[in-house]
């Protein structure tokens, strides 16, 4: 009896051990499908273009005032997106949809893409790309920057390695929308 007893203890140590090896680390794990909730909800973003290379490299492209956006970050890594850009004209570009992901203890990553739906020049039909590499600063704050790009191409899945018509960076500053 007393082997019986020490069996069911042991095991039950076990079923314990495993459970909360599990809560934790669901907790540390990163990527889309375990992004956890400090990034989640939406944010009115401020964006500026800025310089991608050259003796400038990070600096605000002058002459360009800052555009507003809201970001929705969803639970699971899902993302979208609506600006009030008026370089697109209206309803020319559609929102943005995309992915997020953590990448480190405060550090995220994400990319999204909207659909240019009428050439305005200098845009043409197709698609914005935005891919940022976020750091978040505070619950209600974080900034970010990366590449934008412009493709003549409603599927980029369809041509792999296409070159975008129009590049550039920008870097964005996040605030929490209460």
């Amino acid at each position: 009896m007393r082997t019986k007893t020490m069996l069911l203890a042991v095991l039950g140590c076990l079923a314990v051990t495993s459970c909360a090896t599990a809560v934790m680390a669901e907790g540390l794990a990163f990527g889309r499908s375990q992004a956890p909730a400090p990034l989640e909800g939406t944010w009115v973003v401020t964006i500026r273009p800025i310089f991608c290379a050259g003796p400038d490299v990070g600096t605000d492209v002058p002459g360009i005032p800052p555009v507003k956006s809201h970001l929705t970050f969803g639970r699971g890594g899902t993302l979208i997106e609506a600006t009030s850009n008026p370089n697109f004209g209206a309803g020319k570009r559609g929102s943005g949809h995309g992915w997020w992901e953590r990448t480190g203890s405060t550090s995220y990553q994400f990319a999204m893409q909207a659909f240019l739906l009428e050439p305005n020049a200098p845009y043409r039909t197709g698609i914005q790309r935005i891919d940022q590499t976020v750091e978040l600063l505070s619950n209600d704050g974080w900034s970010s920057s990366g590449p934008v790009n412009f493709y003549e191409t409603f599927d980029l899945s369809t041509a792999p390695g296409l070159a975008p018509y129009r590049f550039g960076c920008a870097r964005a500053e996040g605030a929490r929308l209460y």
